[in-house]
């Protein structure tokens, strides 16, 4: 093999590798995210332009970014509850919200008089969220809504005594979807849970933790 030959071989190779090391990371975004804290999202954008990642969001029905990222096919989703473990899965440590899980009545005159009695109910969860199975069982019965304003909707038509959520947010959702006499209420003094949001890097892409992790800490803590 000539000198030339060599030499043409290894700039190709050279030049081929920096392609791929170029190629962006694709972020997967769950939809709902994009939603209910759009301000949240912007920030961790934000604050990952430090990093001398390129970056590609790529938005997914929310069941669908979790396989994308379980698969590696995305490097990882920047703002999932801590709900799960998977060992294919770095969770970085940084706590980017909370999310508290609040009995939600109708109204305040409808809660329960006892907390310690929701047995005596019925409730309607939220379908995919498994973490919260054990909310649920604390009631009669219940059954799953496929989304939140589904959730309020089978509320409003009298399909279980309570839904779960936070009438912060739920009131002005409900106003959206058309019910302009939304006035729902937390019952109790207390969420029946709270859960934190936290980025996932999948394992393939371990090599980028230490930067999201210091960006992330410079924006969040």
């Amino acid at each position: 093999m000539s000198k030339i030959t060599h030499l043409l071989i290894l700039l190709f190779t050279i030049a081929y590798n920096a392609v791929a090391v170029a190629e962006p990371l694709i972020v997967a975004v769950a939809k709902p995210v994009t939603v209910s804290v759009p301000d949240k999202l912007d920030k961790i954008k934000n604050a990952l332009k430090s990093t001398d990642l390129e970056l590609t969001y790529v938005t997914y029905p929310a069941r669908r970014s979790a396989i994308i990222l379980n698969s590696g096919k995305a490097a990882f989703s920047p703002y999932i509850m801590d709900a799960r473990s998977h060992s294919d899965l770095i969770k970085i440590p940084v706590v980017l919200g909370v999310q508290e899980v609040w009995l939600l009545s109708k109204s305040a005159d409808t809660c329960p008089s006892d907390m310690n009695q929701l047995s005596q109910y019925s409730l309607i969860g939220l379908g995919g969220l498994q973490l919260l199975k054990p909310v649920y069982l604390q009631f009669n019965r219940y059954s799953l809504a496929g989304s939140v304003p589904a959730a309020i909707k089978m509320l409003m038509a009298g399909r279980g005594d309570f839904t779960i959520g936070d009438s912060a947010a739920i009131n002005p959702m409900a106003k959206r979807l058309g019910i302009n006499n939304a006035n729902f209420a937390n019952c109790g003094d207390k969420p029946l849970t709270s859960h934190t949001f936290h980025t996932f890097v999948h394992k393939n892409y371990a090599w980028a933790v230490p930067q999201i992790e210091q960006a992330l800490k410079a924006a969040f803590e």
